[in-house]
């Protein structure tokens, strides 16, 4: 590998993680802003589930005891059982018409909340619509690779402590990230140059995890919900901004 091909692998990594690190998300968006003016799509996809992972794994002790199983089984057994019926869209629909939607969708959702200065917050604890959202995360995953935009977006209007929101997205992610990063491995799309570019990513992974994370013990859940909101916006303008070029 060049030495500027390395670097932008290490920095991407570093990027990606340290958000992912204090935010339990987004290390997809961050990552992509630096790799994708130098990666394929074909070392992209896998890089970018494979680091997202190890970023969620990382943090994952530190957060370990906020978890609360009675909330987040049904997010992950809904997610499971949309992955088949979204594949299955995949023959019906046309999936950058999709991202697009979302993203103009997630845009306009936070360009509200800027607008009006509202902080949603719900007080809701109900298994079925966390098993519904978690569905329809799934569903989005198998068709369009998106699958915690809804358990995310569902999240951030939750009357949750920000342990607990983060916890719930992040176990639902990492989950279906192994499962993603299964389904390449099972269809032989992992290319030959993926093994040493992870080695690469893998120490500013750790490294960007958790520095993420001190800032993310540093934030109360109020701070901790705009950052959600805006990163989901951010995430919607990443959705958007490839099919303007």
């Amino acid at each position: 590998m060049e030495f500027e091909f390395v670097a932008t692998i290490a920095l991407g990594a570093f990027l990606g993680a340290t958000i992912s690190g204090l935010a339990g998300f987004a290390f997809g968006v961050s990552s992509l802003s630096i790799w994708a003016h130098f990666m394929g799509p074909e070392l992209i996809a896998p890089m970018v589930v494979a680091c997202s992972l190890a970023a969620q794994l990382m943090t994952l002790p530190m957060v370990w005891r906020h978890i609360n199983w009675r909330t987040v089984w049904p997010f992950i057994l809904g997610g499971l059982l949309g992955i088949l019926p979204g594949s299955w869209l995949l023959s019906l629909l046309d999936r950058d018409t999709f991202r697009i939607a979302v993203g103009i969708l997630l845009v306009t959702y936070v360009s509200v909340l800027a607008i009006t200065r509202a902080t949603p917050a719900l007080a809701v604890r109900n298994r079925g619509a966390n098993a519904i959202v978690g569905f329809g995360g799934g569903v989005m995953g198998g068709f369009a690779g998106l699958p915690g935009v809804l358990p995310t977006l569902w999240c951030s209007v939750l009357k949750w402590t920000k342990d607990e929101q983060r916890t719930t997205f992040q176990i639902y992610n990492l989950v279906m990230h192994v499962l993603a990063l299964a389904t390449y491995w099972g269809r032989d799309m992992i290319p030959v140059d993926f093994g040493p570019a992870l080695l690469v990513a893998l120490p500013a992974v750790v490294v960007g995890s958790l520095i993420g994370f001190r800032f993310y013990r540093r934030v109360d859940d109020a701070q901790f919900r705009r950052i959600l909101i805006w990163l989901i916006g951010v995430s919607g303008v990443a959705l958007i901004a490839p099919h303007l070029m």
